[in-house]
């Protein structure tokens, strides 16, 4: 019985690291917007191919 009240001890020890590091891990990945400006960039890029001149509106 003691055995198995320490396997359940670890177990429900680890999924709660687990929970709270990828908590962790998906509140810093949904801060970083650093793709955004990119995508502009790169839409802008195929205005300017495709016509010759770009609207910034």
């Amino acid at each position: 019985m003691k055995t198995f009240r320490k396997l359940c001890i670890v177990v429900i020890t680890v999924f709660l690291l687990l929970t709270a590091g990828l908590n962790l891990f998906l509140v810093r990945v949904k801060d970083r917007n650093e793709g955004i400006y990119r995508v502009d960039a790169k839409r802008l890029a195929d205005e300017i191919a495709e016509t010759g001149n770009y609207d910034l509106e």
